[in-house]
C-alpha cells in the first residue's frame, strides 16, 4: 500500500471509530433521558455531520446506515424490531437520510475544492518563482553581455541600456 492510501485508510478507520463511539454514547444518553425518535435522529445527524468533517463520504454513509438501524431498532415502535409502524417516523427517517447524505456530500465536495485550490496556489507560486528566476537570468544576460544592448519603444525612445552600452555610449568614448 502506498503511504497516501495508508493515511486515507487510517482516516477512514478513525472516522468510523469516532462515529461508532459517538453513536453508541448518543444512544445510551438518549435511553437514559427517555429521548424520542425525532430527538435521537437529530442527535445522530449531528454525530454523522461531525464525523463527516473528518474525512470519508463512504464512512459517513456507513454511519448513517448504523444510525438508521439503531433508530429503527431502539426508538421506533415496535421497539426491538427493524420495522417502523408510524408514518411520521418514516418521514423523520427520510428527512434524516436526505439531510445526512446531502450534508456529507457538500462537506466532501468542499474538501475536494479546497484541495484543488491548494494545488492551484502551489502551481501559481511555483510559476511565480520560475518567472522571477527567468527575469533574473534575462537581466544577467542583458546587463553582462559584452555587446551593447538598447531597449527602445515604438517611438524610438531608449528605455534601457546594458552596462556595455552605458560605457561605450558615454561622452568619454568617441564611438557616438
Amino acid at each position: 500500500m502506498k503511504r497516501n492510501q495508508t493515511m486515507e485508510f487510517g482516516v477512514l478507520g478513525a472516522q468510523i471509530a469516532f462515529g461508532t463511539i459517538a453513536l453508541t454514547l448518543a444512544t445510551l444518553i438518549s435511553f437514559r433521558l427517555h429521548g424520542d425518535f425525532a430527538t435521537t435522529a437529530f442527535i445522530y445527524l449531528v454525530v454523522i455531520l461531525l464525523s463527516s468533517l473528518l474525512g470519508s463520504f463512504a464512512a459517513s454513509v456507513l454511519l448513517w446506515a448504523l444510525s438508521v438501524g439503531a433508530l429503527a431498532y431502539f426508538f421506533a415502535p415496535p421497539i426491538h424490531q427493524f420495522w417502523i409502524d408510524d408514518p411520521k417516523d418514516v418521514l423523520v427517517m427520510a428527512a434524516f437520510f436526505l439531510t445526512s447524505v446531502i450534508v456529507a456530500y457538500v462537506i466532501r465536495t468542499a474538501r475536494k475544492e479546497r484541495e484543488v485550490a491548494i494545488e492551484a496556489e502551489a502551481r501559481l507560486r511555483r510559476g511565480q518563482v520560475e518567472i522571477r528566476n527567468s527575469e533574473r537570468d534575462w537581466r544577467e544576460v542583458f546587463e553582462h553581455n559584452p555587446v551593447m544592448y538598447f531597449m527602445v519603444d515604438a517611438a524610438g525612445r531608449v528605455l534601457n541600456v546594458n552596462a556595455m552600452g552605458e560605457r561605450l555610449g558615454s561622452p568619454n568614448h568617441s564611438h557616438f
